[in-house]
């Protein structure tokens, strides 16, 4: 058996290479093409350890924050003294009584603010009486004088349509050498005579 082929032990590419050579080579074998999901998830990979670092340092922040906050707070305390602050209590519970008495003081002049508005120019009024009805309105008892029946009649009239008048009530009629005199009772809303609701 023949056979063509030789043998040698020349090597046909040196067995050592340069140092360029060999960088060169390792270069050319390294270089890969680097894909779009290998950016983006190596950006994304920095910006999520970023996001982390300064959620990290944020939150130290705020507990920095409250920590003084809460020093101040307990500086300012130590400052006031409770003696100070239960003297603005008992102003407070002072101050809230007078408003409940104010609350509950009847105020009259409402009542000729109503007066001067309602009543028609014909009609006349000698006296006044009032009574506080305890939460039902207050009462008032009018005297007084008209020239005729269809007077108190428009004036009747009149009084229903106020929404400060709850109940009217016309009584006693005499005649007079000037007209008809007669009594009015009028009832007003509750909150009508109170100095608060005045104001």
């Amino acid at each position: 058996m023949d056979r063509d082929f030789q043998t040698t032990f020349i090597p046909k590419k040196p067995l050592t290479q340069t140092p360029s050579e060999q960088r060169r080579q390792e270069a050319t074998r390294g270089k890969r093409p680097v894909g779009l999901f290998t950016v983006l998830t190596t950006f994304l990979f920095f910006l999520a350890l970023l996001a982390s670092v300064g959620t990290y340092l944020y939150g130290n922040y705020i507990d920095d924050r409250i920590v003084s906050k809460r020093n101040e707070i307990q500086r300012a305390e130590q400052l006031i003294s409770p003696t100070f602050i239960s003297d603005l209590q008992k102003l407070d519970e002072r101050l809230i009584a007078s408003k409940n008495l104010l609350n509950q003081h009847p105020s009259l002049v409402s009542i000729y603010g109503l007066l001067s508005d309602l009543v028609i120019p014909d009609i006349e009024f000698n006296s006044l009486a009032y009574v506080d009805a305890e939460g039902n309105g207050s009462l008032f008892t009018l005297k007084g004088s008209a020239p005729d029946f269809v007077t108190i009649a428009q004036q009747s009239q009149v009084l229903g349509e106020s929404e400060h008048v709850r109940d009217h009530f016309f009584s006693n009629f005499s005649d007079t050498e000037d007209g008809k005199t007669f009594t009015l009772e009028l009832v007003t809303t509750t909150d009508f005579v109170r100095y608060m609701a005045s104001q």
